[in-house]
C-alpha cells in the first residue's frame, strides 16, 4: 500500500500546478494553446471556467490515479457498457459547425436571402450543439464528482437519456465558487426553442435584406409561452455571443488539457491503467483524423 500511495503522490505532483490554475508552467505546444484560448474576447471567463472543469478530474486522479486514468477514458471511449457516450463526437461536431458557419458567413453572399439562410441556420445549429455538448460535459462534471465524494451514483441513464438536470446536482452539492463558474451562462431554453424548431424567420421590418428572428419560449412557470423578437441575426448573435463562446471555448480549453498534457504525462502507463490499448470508436477515429473538414 505504502508503494502505491507514493505513486499517487508522485504522479499527482507532476500536475499539482494545474489545480491552481497555474498553467504559465505548462510546457509546449500546451503553453502556446494556452496563451491562444488567454487571448480570446473572453479569454479570462474562458480559462476561469476551463478550470473549473477541470478540477472534477483532478479531484478525481488525486484520490486515485488509476481511476483518474479510467475516468478520463469515458472522454473517449464513452461510460462503461454505455456506447456512443464519448464527448469527443459532440465536441469534434461542435468545431466543425463552427467552421461550417464562419466559412458560410465569408464565401455566401449575405444580402442574398436564400444564402443569409443558410449561414443563420448554420449558425443555429452549432449553437444547438454547443449547448448539448455542454450539458454532456456537465454530466461528466457530476460522475467525478460523486466518486470524489463516495457516493454512488445509479441515475447516469435517466441524465445521459432522459430529462435528468445535472445543474441541479451541481449547485445543491459542489462549492458555490466552483458551481457559480460553470453554470453562470448555462440556461436551455433558448436552446431547448431552437431544438424544438420553434424559431421562425421573417422578412426585416427595418431592412428587408436581413431577416428577423423570432423565438418562441415557454415560460419559467412551464404553463405559457412567449416570443422574442430580433431584429436581425446579427443582433441575435450579439445578445448570446458571450454566453455561448465561454461554454464552447472552456470545454475545448478542458480538454486540451486533459487528453493533451495529462495523457502525456500518463505516457504508457496510461494504456495500461485503462486495461490494455485504447480502442477509439470508428465514428471518433474518422473524426479526429479528417477534421478540419470545412
Amino acid at each position: 500500500m505504502a508503494i502505491e500511495k507514493i505513486t499517487n503522490d508522485i504522479f499527482f505532483k507532476k500536475i499539482n500546478f494545474l489545480h491552481y490554475g497555474e498553467f504559465q508552467f505548462l510546457p509546449e505546444p500546451f503553453f502556446s494553446q494556452y496563451k491562444e484560448f488567454n487571448s480570446d474576447n473572453y479569454g479570462t471567463e474562458i480559462i476561469s471556467t476551463g478550470h473549473a472543469l477541470l478540477l472534477f478530474i483532478l479531484d478525481v486522479i488525486r484520490k486515485d490515479y488509476k481511476k483518474g486514468a479510467e475516468y478520463i477514458s469515458y472522454l473517449t471511449l464513452g461510460y462503461p457498457d454505455k456506447e456512443h457516450t464519448d464527448i469527443y463526437y459532440s465536441i469534434h461536431d461542435c468545431v466543425n459547425l463552427q467552421r461550417l458557419y464562419i466559412n458560410s458567413l465569408k464565401t455566401l453572399d449575405f444580402k442574398n436571402p436564400r444564402d443569409q439562410a443558410l449561414i443563420i441556420n448554420s449558425y443555429f445549429r452549432w449553437y444547438c450543439s454547443v449547448y448539448e455538448t455542454y450539458r454532456k460535459f456537465l454530466i461528466y462534471c457530476v460522475v467525478c464528482h460523486k466518486f470524489t465524494s463516495n457516493q454512488e451514483f445509479n441515475d447516469l441513464d435517466y441524465y445521459l437519456f432522459n430529462i435528468g438536470h445535472p445543474e441541479k446536482i451541481l449547485r445543491s452539492e459542489v462549492n458555490k465558487n466552483r458551481n457559480e463558474l460553470i453554470l453562470k451562462y448555462f440556461n436551455g431554453e433558448v436552446r431547448h426553442t431552437i431544438s424544438h424548431s420553434n424559431i421562425l424567420l421573417l422578412k426585416g421590418e427595418k431592412n428587408p435584406h436581413q431577416f428577423s428572428i423570432v423565438l418562441r419560449q415557454t415560460s419559467e412557470d412551464k404553463n405559457s409561452s412567449n416570443q422574442i423578437l430580433f431584429d436581425s441575426f446579427k443582433d441575435f448573435v450579439e445578445s448570446v455571443d458571450k454566453k455561448i463562446m465561454v461554454q464552447y471555448q472552456s470545454m475545448r480549453f478542458c480538454l486540451v488539457i486533459i487528453s493533451g498534457f495529462i495523457v502525456n504525462h500518463y505516457g504508457v502507463k496510461y494504456k495500461d491503467l485503462v486495461g490494455g490499448e485504447i480502442t477509439i470508436p470508428p465514428i471518433t477515429a474518422r473524426l479526429l483524423k479528417d477534421v478540419p473538414m470545412f
